[in-house]
């Protein structure tokens, strides 16, 4: 995979005058979650392109390898679809709810060639499942914060 650059421009407004490094701290603080999340969305947005265009472009086999694994269309028991080629059927809006706040991004969908399915394969690549929309970071921040709960004083909180 190719290494891939993604220029940002910040722009900011400071007071005339006195300006405090707390205020320049609190105000990059403040851009944090944004500009993280702005480049989370570049970077699914690059890696679902290069996805489709390694599934639907013509490539060799040895460079499709472990993309576009899905379900076959109409198996009851559910076997994976021997075929990786598959046709462009345009871009569907996902929502993900992650560590860095809500991301809504337009994924690719493409329809195998071989049974016909429509699916998402940066979805697969990512190990996320169909319908879900939280990141699993987030379950695992809720556990870690339960784990560390002291029982006792939960105890007399509740009672």
């Amino acid at each position: 995979m190719a290494a891939q650059q993604i220029h940002i421009t910040v722009r900011f407004d400071l007071a005339t005058g006195k300006t405090t490094l707390n205020e320049i701290v609190y105000r990059l603080l403040e851009l944090r979650n944004p500009l993280m999340r702005a480049i989370l969305g570049e970077i699914l947005l690059w890696y679902d392109q290069w996805i489709c265009e390694r599934l639907t472009g013509g490539y060799p086999s040895t460079r499709r390898r472990g993309l576009g694994r899905h379900r076959q269309r109409g198996s009851p028991q559910g076997h994976l679809c021997r075929a990786r080629k598959a046709l462009k059927r345009g871009r569907k809006a996902r929502h993900f709810v992650t560590a860095l706040g809500r991301l809504k991004i337009p994924i690719s969908v493409v329809q195998c060639k071989g049974c016909g399915l429509r699916y998402a394969p940066l979805l697969d690549a990512m190990g996320v499942s169909a319908y879900v929309r939280r990141e699993g970071n987030f379950e695992r921040q809720v556990i870690e914060a339960v784990s560390l709960t002291n029982y006792r004083r939960a105890e007399l909180c509740n009672g």
